[in-house]
């Protein structure tokens, strides 16, 4: 499967015990090592109030907000994930760093997808940047696989040394995961949040490409 190739940063053990907090009107867990934490936040808002949002928001769809939530900024990665003897990649824009120490990344991923499940059972994945007119791996990757599909078939991988996470050799660049904190949110898509634990640049000559929408209503 090709060479394999890491550049690891250090990072400090969080908390190693699974502990519960009880509130009103959050529910969460948190803990490391192997066990992600899952978080869930129950809605603490009146149902008047988020009605009262629900209209308005109906009556701004289409207008300047949408076109100014549109030019926030993101790049493009292929999430590249494992689970027993099957491995997928999926497309994520949505991808932003969340702390220095330790380092760490948040992914939003839509409602519905099994790479979700996956990373629960198997929490190390990799984030695979796109740089500028690589839009063969954009095709390749756009459409989604289902789990059991031959996602990575014609494309050169290599895998890191310490959890054999799959990385696109055709990247600019890539960071392998450690995902600590799933947030199940009242949108349409759920948030991970993990500890970058390697990385490293593949294709020096290549630039990020920097992904904007026309509308923040869609992808």
């Amino acid at each position: 499967m090709g060479s394999t190739i890491v550049s690891k940063i250090p990072y400090k053990a969080c908390i190693s015990t699974l502990a519960k907090r009880h509130d009103p009107n959050r529910e969460e867990y948190y803990g490391s090592g192997h066990s992600a934490k899952v978080f869930h936040q129950k809605a603490s808002k009146p149902s008047r109030l988020l009605e009262n949002e629900k209209k308005m928001t109906e009556k701004l769809v289409g207008g300047d907000w949408a076109k100014a939530l549109g030019r926030i900024p993101s790049g493009l990665f292929i999430l590249t994930a494992k689970l027993g003897g099957s491995s997928t990649g999926m497309l994520a824009s949505w991808v932003q760093q969340v702390s220095f120490e330790p380092p760490m990344v948040s992914v939003a991923v839509r409602k519905g997808r099994f790479v979700a499940g996956w990373l629960e059972q198997n929490p190390y994945f990799c984030l695979n940047q796109l740089g500028q007119g690589q839009k063969d791996l954009l095709k390749h990757f756009g459409a989604g696989f289902d789990p059991d599909a031959q996602a990575f078939s014609g494309q050169p991988l290599k895998h890191t040394e310490t959890h054999q996470s799959i990385v696109l050799e055709s990247a600019m660049s890539f960071m392998e995961c450690h995902m600590i904190q799933a947030f199940t949110t009242s949108g349409d898509h759920d948030l991970i949040v993990a500890q970058v634990i390697s990385g490293g640049i593949l294709n020096e000559e290549l630039e990020p490409s920097i992904h904007l929408r026309k509308s923040g209503l869609h992808y």
